[in-house]
């Protein structure tokens, strides 16, 4: 350690009396680490030439092409001017439109245009003052898309079953389920009970992911009624329920 030590002392103090890196060895052995390190292709390096070969080609392939087949192949590249024509448009928008700010276009994928079944793993916002009830209406905010829903809030036990929950739990995640627009696993979802701008409380009610999506899922609730027996049968009875 003291060699060491006393080695980087004499390497730093010559440095600093001649304003230059060290002695020449050093040097050597620098620049051809460098060397070596600029010769190395990375990854991204890899696949970065894969899509500018991958570019070349199709544009040698689209150049014959007339304009019109090449841009319904390939797609409008950026920078082009294009003309959009939109139905139903509200009469809000023509009479609210300012030109100087500008709109944001997005599209949907093919697959979130089908409805369903989706579960998405939620926790209460630590600054929603209430708990959240199942089958209460929710204001659901998931990508592009805007809606209202009635989720069904439930819990995951060790045997994999979804159970029941009437509220949400506090301070720890649970399963909600409601029928909406499919989307993705791993899309963040945030839940508004109003969207209303005059309400002074904060607004953010749950937030979470998508986990799945499914035409049909299984949630079971326990029930445990207490009552007397009735009507006695060989393979069914009959129970009157106090409670």
């Amino acid at each position: 350690k003291e060699a060491s030590k006393k080695k980087f002392d004499d390497t730093y103090d010559r440095k600093r009396e001649d304003g230059s890196g060290g002695s020449g060895e050093e040097d050597g052995d620098d620049e051809e680490e460098e060397g070596e390190g600029k010769g190395e292709k990375t990854w991204m390096d890899a696949e970065k030439e894969k899509m500018q070969e991958q570019r070349r080609k199709d544009e040698e392939e689209l150049d014959g092409l007339a304009p019109e087949l090449a841009d319904s192949l390939r797609g409008y590249t950026p920078g082009r001017y294009v003309r959009m024509e939109f139905d139903n448009v509200p009469v809000e928008f023509v009479r609210y439109f300012d030109p100087r700010f500008p709109l944001l276009i997005g599209g949907l994928l093919p697959g979130e245009d089908a409805m369903g079944l989706v579960q998405v793993k939620v926790k209460k916002h630590r600054w929603h003052r209430k708990i959240l009830k199942t089958f209460d209406p929710l204001i659901f905010s998931v990508g592009w898309r805007r809606f209202q829903s009635l989720p069904l809030f439930s819990s995951q036990d060790r045997s994999y079953r979804n159970r029941m929950l009437k509220y949400t739990p506090e301070h720890q995640h649970c399963m909600a389920t409601y029928f909406g627009p499919l989307m993705p696993p791993n899309t963040g979802v945030i839940a508004f009970q109003t969207a209303s701008s005059k309400k002074k409380s904060f607004r953010i009610s749950a937030t979470g992911t998508v986990m799945q999506f499914d035409h049909s899922i299984n949630i079971v609730k326990k029930l445990k009624l207490i009552g007397y027996p009735f009507k006695v049968g060989r393979d069914e009875g009959v129970l009157w329920l106090v409670s």
